[in-house]
């Protein structure tokens, strides 16, 4: 017990958060706005290929992401290869 790190946010929170989808990026813009308006702080939209992410904290200091796919079967079938056979 004798941890002497802070109970404010983690170095790296990254790793610990709830991330929420929501169906389409001019929904998660207006969400986003939202947030901004009552002041919260909004990191994107970030790209990670499958999926595009805003980043912000509740307010207990949880990390939340909201997503939004951009992904499809069809790209999934790409970066696989074909099914195997046998």
């Amino acid at each position: 017990m004798n941890d002497t790190r802070s109970s404010s946010v983690p170095e790296n929170d990254w790793a610990q958060h709830l991330a929420l989808e929501t169906e389409s990026h001019e929904r998660a813009e207006l969400l986003a706005q939202r947030l901004r308006d009552n002041g919260v702080e909004v990191i994107g939209p970030i790209g990670h290929g499958f999926c595009d992410s805003y980043y912000f904290y509740d307010p207990n200091g949880h990390r939340l992401e909201m997503t939004v796919r951009t992904d499809s079967a069809t790209m999934w079938m790409i970066s696989r290869g074909p099914p195997a056979t046998k």
